[in-house]
């Protein structure tokens, strides 16, 4: 799992089988979605509601949008990318439009 390399980065060590309970917990109370590419899942955020605060200096808009440019200029990302454009084109509601007079 790509999770488990990252997650081994940070020095964070987590068994394959606990880090599976985890992202179906995180599935289960809608903070992440995934998406099957070929034999791979691709999960993002289900939601940009900001639910946890850190402490000291993130700024998660600049760490959003610098995820946004890596994938949009690494070509071997492209496939992932994709994932994340598509869930997120879906999850954009539609804008509702109501006949003159109804309001």
């Amino acid at each position: 799992m790509e999770i488990e390399g990252y997650l081994r980065a940070l020095d964070i060590n987590i068994s394959r089988d606990k880090l599976k309970r985890l992202i179906f917990l995180l599935g289960k109370f809608n903070l992440i979605k995934s998406s099957k590419r070929g034999h791979i899942d691709y999960y993002y955020v289900a939601l940009d509601v900001v639910m946890v605060e850190f402490a000291g200096k993130f700024e998660p808009t600049k760490v959003k949008l610098a995820a946004q440019q890596y994938y949009a200029t690494n070509d071997s990302e492209s496939r992932r990318m994709h994932v994340i454009q598509s869930a997120y084109a879906m999850a954009t509601p539609e804008p509702v439009v109501l006949p003159v007079g109804a309001e």
